[in-house]
């Protein structure tokens, strides 16, 4: 299997979750799936250790090699389907250099590394749109908010972020501004007591966390 620099990272998570076992693929999976890997080699690897540890088998060379085959290794069947290429890749890694013990510092890269190679496509679909519409109007706006929402959406969704449009957000900031035209400033927030503080920052606003700060010695308690 050739590597180029970019997926060192990737061969250091798979060495790692290879050693370690279900701790190291819990820890690597917080931060990137096998979706994030760009060698295939290593995307197999990777959703095969997922799955391994999902139904709660052990996770080594013999049985991952057989995930990736689309088999299953027990001590009545043995090896069925096994991938000899996968195997024979996973044995030089455990046998090499290879194997890394901070899998959360690898398993980070290899999610930058996705999140860049993402960017970089939605950017060339974006100028591919860009030189392919007709000049009609507003194309341009509309191509544009295309173009945000492609690449917002390459942000950490399948880590727990979300994303939306820019419209649905700029309407539904215009919803809150009228609402507080509205609503009598007392009713939006909760006085502090203290007249300087509420002066500039209105009184506290439900919901919101306030952090205070000030030089030693300068009335902060």
């Amino acid at each position: 299997m050739s590597i180029d620099r970019t997926q060192v990272a990737e061969i250091e998570v798979i060495a790692a979750c290879l050693a370690d076992g279900a701790h190291a693929i819990d820890a690597a999976s917080d931060y990137c799936d096998e979706t994030d890997f760009a060698h295939p080699d290593a995307a197999a690897a990777m959703r095969a250790m997922r799955q391994l540890v999902a139904r709660g088998e052990p996770v080594d060379v013999v049985t991952v090699s057989c995930a990736v085959g689309g088999g299953t290794w027990n001590l009545e069947s043995g090896m069925t389907h096994l991938d000899q290429r996968i195997m024979a890749w996973l044995a030089d890694l455990q046998s090499s250099a290879w194997g890394a013990r901070d899998v959360v510092h690898h398993a980070k890269r290899v999610r930058t590394a996705s999140r860049l190679r993402r960017l970089a496509s939605a950017c060339r679909v974006g100028l591919d749109r860009c030189q392919e519409v007709d000049d009609v109007p507003d194309a341009a706006d509309q191509v544009a908010d295309t173009i945000i929402e492609d690449v917002l959406r390459v942000g950490d969704a399948a880590k727990g972020a979300t994303s939306i449009a820019i419209t649905s957000a700029i309407r539904s900031m215009l919803d809150e501004f009228k609402a507080r035209k509205s609503t009598p400033i007392e009713q939006q927030y909760a006085r502090t007591g203290i007249a300087a503080l509420d002066e500039i920052i209105e009184g506290l606003r439900p919901g919101h966390l306030y952090l205070v700060g000030g030089a030693s010695g300068h009335g902060k308690t």
